[in-house]
């Protein structure tokens, strides 16, 4: 079955939609059938076939709820252990999917990434926040206090983010981002880290 997948990942760009619909089936019910082989198998992927593999499981948060909990742990760890951590870290991106009111590890996740708020590097500062933006509930006051925080941050960078995320989560007017921020927003790439 792990050739069939690895043959849906060469052919995945040539796919109709109703094939692309056809072969998250199979990836699924492999990824259901059998879970230790198939997270061998995602963790040996590049990027793209993550993404897919990922993308695939994503129509059912609650189901893969561990399995996503696992793996943005383990993405920020083997980060964090890197030469290269933003080569690393950028795996994460394949989460910005999850449906917070169906993710399971809410808080636990939350509670695993505060520790990567005050990380050295400021990129697993920047996915920290990126995350705990994505799940947290408007009644989280701790969790946003946190956030709040990231709006000190000593990266231009980090502030920007938290303010977007903020302004996304709480609305507009409540937060100021200082206009040498701003500018550097405009002329700088306030997502590159490397």
């Amino acid at each position: 079955m792990i050739e069939k997948i690895k043959k849906i990942l060469k052919e995945y760009n040539s796919l109709s939609e109703k094939e692309e619909e056809a072969a998250y089936a199979e990836i699924s019910e492999y990824a259901e059938r059998e879970t230790d082989k198939f997270i061998t198998f995602l963790k040996s992927c590049d990027i793209d076939d993550y993404g897919i593999l990922i993308d695939a499981l994503s129509a059912d948060t609650k189901k893969w709820s561990t399995l996503f909990f696992e793996e943005i742990k383990r993405i920020f760890i083997e980060a964090d252990k890197a030469n290269n951590p933003t080569r690393t870290i950028m795996f994460l991106d394949e989460f910005v999917f999850l449906e917070p009111e169906e993710f399971l590890y809410r808080k636990e996740l939350i509670s695993f990434l505060k520790q990567y708020l005050r990380h050295h590097d400021p990129v697993f500062r920047y996915w920290a926040i990126s995350l705990i933006a994505d799940i947290v509930e408007t009644s989280d006051i701790l969790s946003l206090n946190l956030l709040e925080k990231s709006l000190e941050d000593k990266d231009w960078r980090i502030r920007y983010w938290a303010y977007t995320y903020l302004t996304e989560i709480k609305g507009a007017g409540r937060y100021k981002l200082s206009f040498i921020d701003k500018i550097k927003s405009k002329l700088l790439a306030p997502y590159k880290f490397d």
